[in-house]
C-alpha cells in the first residue's frame, strides 16, 4: 500500500478558494482530501487519475428513479408498446371524426373491404405476439357472437406482424369468427392513431368514430362501451356472467 502524503497548507487552501463558506468549513474539518470537493482541478499529481465525484443530488421524485425511467416503464406495461416513428401517424382520427377507409388484403389472403358507413363496427387492433391479445381475444368472441343479430359487426386488425403463420395460427387456435385485415406494415393503425395493441375503435352507422380504447378492457365495460356508443341493447353472455 502506498502511504498517503500529507498535503501542504497551501494546497489545502487552493482546494478552499472558490467555495462556499459551508463547504470551506466541512472542508477544513476532514482534514486534507486528496479530492477537491468543490469542482477544482486537483492539486496533487498523484490524483490525477481518480474519477470524478458522482453527483450525489437526490432525483426528483424521492424514489431514487430518474423520472426518464419511471416514463420509460410505464411505456412498456401499457399494452404492448411499439418501436415506430410516431410522426407517421395520421393526424384528425378523434373521437367524433370520420372513421378511415379500412380496406386491403385479409390474413387469409383475400382481399377485404370494410363497409363502415351504414353498419355499426367495432375494430380491433391485435398481434399474435401481443399477450393482452391472446388474454382479450374469448372476450372478443363472445362479443361477435351476442351483437351480431343486432347488426354491429366485429373486424380485426392484425398489425405489424411480420409472420402471417403465427397470425393465422393465432385465429385457429381462438377459433376467431371475424375477419382481419392483415396489416404488416402499420398503415391502417397509423391511420387510426393505433400506436401499439390491443386497442378497439367503435364506429357508429354514420361511420363515425364514437369511441376508442387503448389497451386492454374488461368485458362488462366493452359491453357498456358498444351498448352506449353504438345504441344497442345490453346483451350479458352467459360465460361473462359465470367468470
Amino acid at each position: 500500500m502506498r502511504p498517503t502524503r500529507a498535503s501542504s497548507p497551501a494546497r489545502v487552501q487552493s482546494r478552499i478558494d472558490g467555495c462556499a463558506p459551508s463547504r470551506a468549513r466541512r472542508l477544513l474539518r476532514l482534514g486534507t482530501p486528496l479530492i477537491p470537493i468543490c469542482g477544482a482541478r486537483p492539486v496533487d499529481p498523484g490524483a490525477a487519475h481518480l474519477a470524478p465525484r458522482p453527483n450525489l443530488r437526490r432525483p426528483i421524485g424521492g424514489s431514487g428513479l430518474r423520472p426518464s425511467f419511471l416514463l420509460g416503464a410505464a411505456l412498456l406495461l401499457s399494452g404492448c408498446a411499439l418501436q415506430r416513428d410516431i410522426a407517421t401517424v395520421t393526424p384528425g382520427v378523434a373521437v367524433g371524426a370520420p372513421a378511415p377507409a379500412l380496406s386491403g388484403e385479409a390474413l387469409d389472403g383475400s382481399t377485404l373491404h370494410v363497409s363502415l358507413s351504414g353498419s355499426r363496427t367495432v375494430i380491433v387492433f391485435w398481434a399474435a405476439w401481443c399477450g393482452p391479445c391472446r388474454k382479450e381475444q374469448p372476450v372478443l368472441n363472445r362479443i361477435a357472437a351476442d351483437y351480431a343479430p343486432q347488426g354491429v359487426a366485429v373486424v380485426g386488425v392484425d398489425m405489424l406482424d411480420h409472420d402471417r403463420a403465427l397470425a393465422r395460427a393465432f385465429v385457429q387456435e381462438f377459433g376467431v369468427s371475424y375477419p382481419s385485415l392483415y396489416d404488416e406494415a402499420g398503415r391502417a393503425a397509423a391511420a387510426y392513431e393505433v400506436d401499439g395493441p390491443p386497442a378497439i375503435v367503435l364506429v357508429d352507422g354514420r361511420g363515425i368514430i364514437v369511441g376508442r380504447v387503448p389497451g386492454e378492457v374488461g368485458e362488462p365495460l366493452l359491453r357498456q362501451l358498444i351498448v352506449s356508443k353504438l345504441q344497442v341493447a345490453l346483451v350479458t353472455s352467459s360465460a361473462a356472467a359465470n367468470g
